[in-house]
């Protein structure tokens, strides 16, 4: 019998969103504090994330509005 990993959970877009929007602005926090390893970490862990394609033009207008 062929093992099938269990399903996604299903999260909502705006919840994807949010999420995404969070670890894109604690991203650009630790850079702006010198701290580039836990900037990595949060960018690699919104890599992770299913994108959206609303997700990826939102988190775009939010960095804008930090720098």
């Amino acid at each position: 019998m062929k093992h099938r990993p269990p399903p996604a959970p299903d999260v909502k877009a705006e919840d994807r969103i949010a999420i995404q929007m969070m670890l894109a602005y604690v991203e650009a926090e630790c850079r702006r504090l010198g701290a580039e390893g836990a900037a990595r970490h949060a960018a690699l862990a919104a890599a992770l994330l299913p994108a959206g394609e609303s997700a990826t033009d939102r988190i775009a207008e939010f960095a804008e509005r930090l720098n």
